[in-house]
């Protein structure tokens, strides 16, 4: 007995239903017309997004962020059924299988995997030389090129230029050279190769990309602190300095060259580990200016007039270096919310941007949301306790930087420049002006 046309059952076209079938010209149409769609959903939002960020308005800017993802998720439902139908056509079935419908959605959440998908879709037209199972073509061939295709996309991501998927900086083992070497026992380092890293994000969806560099942050933070107090000799091996001062900025620094190499997506793992470096620094400062300032005591019965310009240049430097040391801490959590080299930007994350765009990815509202809230939440916690810290810092140097001679010039032209950088993070927040 001949097998049936499953097909002749008749088309399917509820763009929100995944049953049944799609011809050519239907599957074409529905196509085209989602792919306008999910554009104008995202230029028509974008910029009522950008106004409503610049002012603040976090109720409006959450209501457009709720839009965007239902929208987005509504013309990749319509996307991903289309291709789901159009396969249950090309295969001569009612209905394609779980296994299948998943391999379809989850490539067209990967530029990587969802272009060559297309492309191989529309190899099925009327009167094509590729067959089809109606034209001879047996099942598992046509399975099998599906299959081919998105392996061909994988493989081709080696061979790509890294810019097409935003990772020409995402050398992970290579920002981690001279730290991984310090918690190995045999002083290697043992992170997978770079070469090896890019394929596999350049494969993966954009919110599992994000969701990756987020724990690749949290990894290398974590190790360059752990390194740092499990050698500090070895990692620390460079004098720095602020305000013409000798301050250890070990963790600052070695953070400036792992970012150059492969940046931070988000400042929460740097502030943190930032914070607890500096705490220990102040610590042995105090220390270090209470052993000074013991001995100059136990000098000063007997202090000679030479005695004394060498204890009042002493207790100058002591000044400055505790200056240098307050305001160094506060610029680096400044820079840490800062828009800068030390961050990628949030539409590196998304490349290739058009082709996830014209698909309707329900992960780019999700992921710009991601980079506001937490740089909302930052910008929310931490500025009152940057202007509490700049007041305080100020208005210590008012007191004493007419004694300070040469060095309170430097204090103040620091104190001015560190104050123009907190003006600047409240007139715009969200860092707009960056493109961020």
């Amino acid at each position: 007995m001949a097998k049936p046309n499953l097909r002749d059952d008749g088309e399917n076209l509820n763009p929100l239903s995944g049953k049944g079938v799609l011809t050519f010209s239907s599957f074409a149409a529905i196509f085209l017309g989602t792919v306008l769609f999910n554009v104008f959903v995202y230029l028509m939002l974008k910029g009522q997004l950008i106004s409503a960020r610049a002012s603040m308005d976090v109720e409006k800017t959450l209501i457009l962020y709720g839009a965007w993802f239902l929208l987005a998720l509504l013309g990749f439902a319509s996307i991903t059924n289309a291709f789901i139908k159009r396969w249950a056509h090309i295969l001569d079935v009612r209905q394609l299988g779980g296994f299948w419908k998943s391999i379809i959605r989850l490539s067209l959440l990967s530029p990587a995997l969802g272009l060559p998908l297309t492309l191989v879709t529309f190899f099925f037209f009327p009167g094509s030389p590729v067959s089809d199972v109606n034209d001879g073509a047996p099942p598992a061939a046509l399975k099998a090129s599906l299959i081919f295709s998105l392996l061909f996309g994988m493989a081709t991501t080696v061979f790509l230029p890294e810019s097409i998927f935003g990772l020409e900086r995402a050398h992970f083992r290579e920002s981690m050279t001279g730290i991984m070497e310090v918690l190995t026992p045999d002083g290697s380092n043992p992170l997978p190769s770079d070469r090896a890293i890019r394929p596999v994000f350049a494969v993966a969806s954009p919110g599992t990309r994000y969701i990756g560099w987020l724990a690749a942050d949290f990894f290398r933070v974590r190790a360059l602190s752990l390194a740092i107090d499990a050698n500090p000799e070895k990692v620390c091996d460079q004098r720095l300095g602020f305000m013409e001062m000798e301050v250890q900025d070990c963790f600052f620094y070695r953070l400036r060259k792992m970012s150059n190499q492969a940046p931070l997506v988000s400042p929460f793992f740097a502030l943190f580990y930032e914070t607890e470096y500096r705490k220990r620094q102040s610590e042995n400062l105090r220390d270090n200016l209470k052993n000074v300032m013991d001995e100059l005591k136990e000098q000063s019965a007997t202090a000679s007039r030479e005695d004394e310009t060498r204890a009042d240049e002493v207790a100058t430097h002591s000044a400055m270096v505790g200056f240098a040391s307050s305001l160094l801490m506060l610029s680096n959590q400044l820079e840490l919310v800062e828009a800068g080299p030390l961050f990628i930007e949030r539409k590196e994350l998304t490349k290739p941007n058009y082709l996830l765009r014209a698909f309707g990815s329900p992960e780019l509202p999700f992921i710009e949301l991601g980079q506001d809230a937490q740089r909302y939440s930052l910008i929310s916690k931490l500025l009152p306790v940057f202007e509490f810290q700049f007041s305080n810092i100020e208005l210590q140097a008012k007191k004493t930087a007419s004694f300070l001679s040469g060095g309170g010039v430097t204090l103040m032209a620091t104190l001015h420049d560190t104050k123009n950088r907190i003006e600047a993070i409240k007139r715009d927040p969200l860092a707009i002006g960056h493109g961020k």
